[in-house]
């Protein structure tokens, strides 16, 4: 392995709890029904992130998803420094380091924000590529990927991608590079098992298993 892909949100970024709470803010502001544990939020969160929106109720014929998500965005930028990293993270980036790996870090967020919060969370340095969307709507970040590993020389086989959705392993499926889930994030781990990948428990998890790929 000479590279390692890490996700952001729910992977590296324990903000779970925080994206529920958000959420439940936008439901109560429309009268809906708000979701009752973080549990409960994990089972419908998917991608395209306009199909947990469906999911809840929205009515995007009374507003359209461009303006949700900059609601979404404002609420989870007034709170999400509330929410640790999971536990080790940093160590787990270190003993990438530490072995000539590369850390690559991949969202479909928008990347000033990404940028931003790998500052204020004091990992931006362990990190040789940061890349984010160009926009907040939270697509596909596949083509991202592919481009970077196309213009890194690194074969897809000798990456691994570190993620906590189904999505994560539809990217890493379609990139070619290996991939392992983490359920401690966004999805549970009944869904992740779907897809067939290794699932694991935590981030040491994830590094001592991607020793063996």
């Amino acid at each position: 392995m000479k590279m390692m892909i890490w996700d952001w949100n729910g992977t590296l970024l324990n903000d779970a709890e925080c994206c529920f709470h958000v959420l439940n803010d936008l439901c109560k502001k429309r009268n809906l029904k708000q979701l009752k544990s973080v549990d409960e939020y994990r089972s419908i969160f998917c991608f395209p992130v306009i199909r947990v929106y469906q999911q809840l109720g929205f009515d995007f014929e009374k507003e359209s998803f461009e303006d949700l998500s900059i609601e979404y965005t404002q609420g989870y930028q007034a709170t999400y420094l509330k929410y640790p990293l999971h536990l080790q993270a940093i160590d787990c980036l270190q003993n990438n380091i530490e072995n000539g790996i590369m850390n690559v870090l991949l969202s479909a967020s928008q990347i000033d924000i990404l940028k931003k919060q790998a500052t204020e969370y004091k990992c931006d340095q362990y990190f040789q590529e940061i890349l984010g969307l160009d926009n907040i709507y939270a697509h596909s970040k596949v083509e991202l990927a592919k481009d970077f590993i196309s213009k890194s020389n690194i074969q897809a086989s000798d990456v691994v991608w570190i993620g906590d959705s189904v999505h994560d392993f539809e990217c890493a499926k379609e990139c070619g590079t290996h991939c392992i889930l983490v359920a401690q994030g966004h999805q549970p781990r009944h869904i992740l098992e779907q897809t067939g990948v290794l699932v694991v428990d935590n981030l040491v998890e994830a590094i001592e298993k991607s020793r063996e790929l």
